[in-house]
């Protein structure tokens, strides 16, 4: 029962609903033995999209508050492919892996999320966010790809020149973007992504971005309130009623 359970959350979250792809995603760690508390969150996880399922993920800028509403996100001048990355430190209290999170925009529209523990112990905030961050790249250059493949087929879609990636941690944003930084942090085993770093930095731009912007917060923990709401709308989820 538990199993069907989260399993049906799991294809709305994967799907429709970023907004409890944390949710979810923490349930989905105890399928083989949950226990009666898991049963009880996951229940109430029901009860709020029951509350919220005239919800719908509107890909338009015109009708949701732009991403890049926000003075500090302008920094990122002509992008149009911006993707927000976060991570939680040693959030397991079992095995003190680290949680990434990720969602990506395409015009302002979310065009891809998730959120997931990562597969190994982070010694510090910074290696972290710093995986979060290579996480991040790799599906950009995916999307990127695609993108501009879709662009050969058929001039009338918007290409995308340029890539910006926003973290609320300027030094692993700084580690990202300098081979000289990566080479220095010895503690962090980045070997496999150097070549993968370089070849993207002239085509993608780090910024810093303060955690009251930071989109992929709702990815990675809880959080009040009012900053669900402001990052439920950033993603694009709004009622029915206000299209």
């Amino acid at each position: 029962m538990y199993r069907q359970l989260i399993g049906s959350l799991m294809q709305l979250a994967t799907c429709t609903r970023p907004d409890i792809s944390y949710s979810v995603s923490i349930f989905s760690q105890f399928l083989s033995n949950p226990a009666r508390r898991h049963w009880t969150l996951a229940r109430r996880v029901v009860n709020y999209f029951k509350t919220t399922q005239d919800s719908v993920l509107f890909l338009s800028s015109e009708q949701v508050e732009p991403v890049t509403n926000s003075p500090m996100l302008k920094a990122a001048g002509n992008s149009e492919l911006l993707t927000f990355t976060d991570s939680d430190f040693a959030f397991c209290e079992e095995t003190r892996k680290s949680r990434s999170g990720a969602c990506i925009f395409f015009c302002d529209s979310l065009i891809y999320w998730k959120s997931g523990k990562q597969n190994h112990v982070s010694r510090s905030t910074t290696e972290a966010v710093f995986y979060a961050l290579l996480e991040g790249i790799t599906k950009v250059e995916f999307l990127h790809d695609v993108i501009h493949f879709a662009y050969k087929v058929d001039k009338r879609i918007h290409n995308c020149k340029k890539t910006s990636i926003f973290c609320d941690k300027s030094s692993a944003g700084k580690i990202a973007s300098s081979i000289e930084s990566i080479a220095r942090t010895k503690h962090i085993e980045v070997a496999h992504s150097l070549d993968s770093t370089r070849n993207c930095q002239k085509r993608i731009k780090f910024h810093y971005v303060n955690t009251e912007n930071q989109a992929a917060d709702i990815l990675t923990k809880n959080v009040v309130k009012p900053l669900f709401e402001k990052f439920k709308k950033r993603l694009g989820l709004i009622s029915s009623q206000e299209m």
